[in-house]
């Protein structure tokens, strides 16, 4: 019986690593695809418009990139789903309806957002 249970946890540990590796290598296709758009970007706008897009572009590393990408956006994201949640709690006034929709997908596509720069940071050298 003993042996038996060993072996599941050695199964169930396998599949743990193989998941985890499966989960880097989608990060880092992620990535990949996320310095390609920043690449494409800069070449559609002047630099000087966007300097961190040009520090982002030296960086040594995808991750660095997307670290540092990740951080010049989530704090504008928190900002705008604040903003969001107070509109929605009828700080300014009620909204109508229409208003309120278009809201809660601001906050919603945020958030979403917010979320998706944060995916990296247990994968980041440093953890942030």
């Amino acid at each position: 019986m003993l042996d038996e249970v060993k072996r599941w946890f050695t199964e169930i540990a396998q599949l743990a690593e193989q998941l985890l590796n499966d989960q880097k290598e989608l990060l880092n296709s992620r990535q990949t695809d996320m310095l390609f758009l920043i690449h494409k970007i800069a070449s559609y706008h002047q630099p000087q418009r966007y300097p961190f897009l040009e520090e982002l572009l030296q960086e040594k590393t995808p991750f660095e990139a997307v670290a540092q990408m990740s951080t010049e956006w989530r704090t504008p994201l928190t900002t705008i789903c604040g903003y969001c949640e107070m509109l929605l709690l009828g700080f300014d006034g009620p909204l109508s309806i229409e208003q309120r929709d278009i809201v809660e997908q601001i906050k919603a596509r945020g958030e979403a957002l917010w979320n998706w720069c944060s995916i990296g940071s247990p994968y980041l050298p440093d953890n942030e």
